[in-house]
């Protein structure tokens, strides 16, 4: 998945041939690179939870299931060694561009599993994002993947707050619903006021034509009158 200038970005981010031939996979990496061309990958640095949250629902409008895992992702940079925690305990206090405490990516049910990651694209120079087949996990570690200057390492989390996240967002959802659908409410009963008033206007005022001008000497409203002097 390495790359030495941004233009072999685009191209198919694993070397497994088999792999690269599955139509279900040239299909995700497509969409991926859709999103590359348009500038959201690179824009999306840290915000894992809305990232995966993007393909996901990509993926599933092009009849790709999938689901967000919530994990913890440690990167080893080999040359010069350095390491990066993402998701892990207190060390999210240090990375501002941490969405929430936790790292999130999404994960496809297809015949290759596959992990794709859309918001790590600033730690190592080369590698843009991961998408990437599912390899040896197990309880603790969801997969890693070794690269020629870095390793991945994606693992489990015993707590997990994407759950919260989306019940957070449904109760969000439903309290704009209850406030707009209040406010469609008002302006009904007010629509429906305005509507009687100006039915009841437009009532009245046949009526007074009809007693002015159709119904003759009935004496009804104002007429001239010749007073003698």
């Amino acid at each position: 998945m390495e790359s030495e200038n941004t233009s072999d970005y685009m191209r198919w981010a694993t070397d497994d041939e088999l792999l690269i031939s599955d139509p279900e996979y040239q299909k995700i990496i497509t969409i991926i690179h859709d999103l590359w061309n348009s500038g959201i990958v690179q824009r999306g640095n840290g915000h894992c939870y809305s990232m995966s949250d993007i393909i996901s629902k990509l993926l599933k409008l092009n009849g790709i299931d999938c689901y967000l895992e919530e994990c913890s992702l440690m990167i080893l940079k080999k040359d010069p060694p350095e390491l990066h925690l993402v998701g892990y305990p207190m060390a999210d206090l240090t990375n501002p561009h941490q969405e929430i405490i936790s790292h999130v990516v999404c994960i496809t049910k297809t015949k290759y599993p596959i992990l794709i990651d859309l918001s790590i694209s600033h730690f190592i120079e080369g590698i843009p994002y991961i998408c990437e087949q599912l390899k040896n996990g197990n309880n603790v570690e969801i997969s890693n993947f070794d690269f020629s200057n870095s390793l991945f390492k994606y693992s489990r989390r015993s707590t997990n707050q994407v759950p919260l996240l989306h019940q957070q967002s449904i109760i969000d959802r439903i309290q704009t619903d209850k406030l707009i659908f209040s406010n469609i409410d008002k302006l009904s009963k007010v629509l429906i006021g305005v509507a009687v008033i100006t039915s009841l206007n437009f009532l009245r005022g046949i009526y007074d034509f009809n007693q002015k001008y159709i119904i003759k000497d009935n004496g009804f409203g104002p007429s001239e009158r010749v007073l003698d002097k």
